[in-house]
């Protein structure tokens, strides 16, 4: 721009002309423009932050409770589904070393170590084996854990026990035969592998070896044990009361 007063060439920013030294009619204007500029200036950027934080507050506390919510989801689903998750992994798990686990079952139950083949079973949870070469295994650990228990039962037989009344005790003994049995016997639904000759054999020797846990700890005759698989509960239950009896005279 020109200086009204000489002509000569003067900046906006010049108060007054350098050359004439006659003031700058612009100056004036350009500075309150420039003043209220600034202050237009930082009213909207103040504005634009504040707006800015409050946003990203806002958006932290969205995120906060979006990420808690999510975790309180999955808490939720695995909660639900524990059981599910857990039974998978140790299915999964018993499924990869079962070649070593049926080859250990194999070893026991040749021996006729039958309480350490039901102890094997539960201790590595090889119930969660199903569908696998161990599911051959399923009736003879179910025998080896009810002949655990009714040796269990009648060794105690004449021991104090003052938690469990002897009819109790006599009780158990008769259930866990029940059941000792019942597994024994290959059902229309029973898989077939479960019933191999070495099976059957292992299942039979026990059942022989409770006959003379009745004789020896139940105190009863060896008639009585011998059809003692026939008799009825409740028959079973009277002849070792009987027994039972028996050391008390």
């Amino acid at each position: 721009m020109k200086c009204q007063s000489c002509g000569s060439e003067l900046h906006i920013e010049d108060e007054r002309c350098p050359y004439c030294g006659n003031a700058n009619p612009h100056y004036k204007k350009h500075r309150l423009e420039m003043k209220k500029y600034q202050k237009d200036y930082e009213a909207v950027r103040r504005n634009v932050y504040t707006k800015a934080g409050i946003f990203t507050k806002r958006n932290a506390k969205i995120t906060v409770i979006a990420v808690l919510a999510l975790l309180n989801v999955v808490m939720l689903i695995l909660y639900v589904n524990a059981w599910d998750i857990y039974y998978f992994w140790e299915q999964q798990a018993v499924k990869r070393n079962a070649a070593v686990h049926r080859e250990a079952l194999a070893e026991m139950e040749a021996q006729g170590d039958y309480f350490a083949l039901v102890a094997y079973y539960d201790e590595h949870n090889l119930y969660y084996g199903s569908g696998s070469a161990l599911d051959e295994y399923w009736n003879v650990c179910a025998v080896s854990r009810g002949y655990y228990e009714v040796y269990k039962g009648l060794t105690e037989l004449t021991e104090e026990n003052t938690y469990t009344s002897m009819e109790k005790r006599i009780q158990y003994i008769c259930e866990n035969f029940e059941s000792m049995y019942r597994y024994s016997e290959q059902k229309e639904y029973d898989r077939p592998e479960c019933f191999r000759r070495e099976h059957v054999e292992a299942m039979e020797d026990m059942k022989e070896h409770v006959k003379y846990l009745l004789i020896t700890y139940g105190n009863i005759t060896e008639e009585e044990a011998e059809c003692f698989e026939q008799l009825s509960n409740a028959q079973k239950q009277l002849a070792l009361e009987r027994g039972v009896g028996g050391y008390e005279e």
